[in-house]
């Protein structure tokens, strides 16, 4: 951090220890979870001084409520951001891409991903040409505090996954809960989903239904998981590694041998199935 923003800091907030604020560079919260880098924070402090200034001066003023001068004080501040966007992409078949979705990636100052490499030949067929940063799990953290830098900033943001909607077993509900917890605008472009296709394609019943995640791939934890779904009177929906499927279905013998079950692949593809039947005919079948 700069002298000048130091002094900055130290005059908006009036802290005696800014110095010490401004070397750390990044404010950490819950348990050391990284939020903003320090001209975030000096942002943030003057829009908090400005609304103060503006209460003030309601204050001063008859027939207007508190209230009414916090609600707009903060209205005002969210006109300023950007707004985040999770588009939701196809899961296999190009077509499902919607009108909408094309136009926020066309339209957006910044696409991040979880795999540039896949997510790029998706935005190369529909011709769109933007800023392309990745977002995955292992830079979560910290391109979070990025993303709401540039979303303060005023920039739209928008966030795609491999395929379906970021944040369901994809990286996306940490900057979801950012944006929550510092008010900045987000919206949801909805559209495929690999969860209720798999659903309504499997038979089963809809009006209980259970998603559990990606299987654990610790064989102790996989068999805790499948027991207490065979115990379940709902459906219960599980993504799974094609490289275990196997082992999760000779696990499946033992704890539900007379369950009906459903493998779901290829969803919206040229070779789209739906595979009914126990875990030992399952098994049969893809041995």
């Amino acid at each position: 951090a700069s002298a000048g923003e130091r002094k900055y800091l130290a005059r908006a907030r009036g802290w005696p220890h800014a110095r010490t604020y401004a070397v750390c560079g990044h404010r950490r919260r819950d348990g050391g979870q990284l939020v903003a880098p320090l001209h975030a924070q000096v942002r943030e402090d003057t829009r908090e001084a400005q609304q103060k200034v503006a209460l003030a001066k309601c204050d001063a003023m008859s027939g207007i409520s508190r209230e009414t001068c916090v609600s707009s004080a903060k209205a005002a501040a969210r006109a300023e951001s950007g707004v985040l966007y999770l588009v939701s992409t196809p899961i296999g078949n190009l077509g499902d891409m919607s009108h909408r979705a094309v136009e926020v990636l066309s339209s957006a100052a910044l696409v991040i991903a979880e795999d540039t490499r896949h997510s790029g030949l998706l935005l190369k067929h529909f011709e769109i040409k933007k800023p392309f940063v990745s977002y995955h799990e292992h830079n979560e953290a910290a391109r979070t505090a990025e993303l709401v830098e540039r979303l303060a900033r005023g920039e739209n943001v928008a966030l795609i996954t491999d395929a379906g909607t970021p944040g369901l077993s994809d990286p996306g509900l940490r900057l979801i809960r950012e944006c929550i917890s510092r008010e900045l605008p987000f919206t949801i472009v909805p559209g495929p989903s690999a969860i209720p296709t798999a659903l309504l394609g499997s038979g089963f019943s809809t009006e209980k239904f259970s998603f559990r995640g990606f299987l654990p791939v610790k064989s102790g934890r996989r068999e805790r998981e499948l027991r207490i779904a065979a115990e379940r009177e709902e459906t219960t929906l599980f993504f799974e590694s094609p490289y275990r499927l196997l082992k999760t279905l000779q696990v499946c013998i033992t704890i539900m041998p007379e369950r009906q079950l459903c493998i779901a692949r290829e969803l919206t593809k040229k070779f789209e199935e739906f595979r009914r039947g126990t875990a030992a005919e399952l098994l049969a079948h893809y041995e």
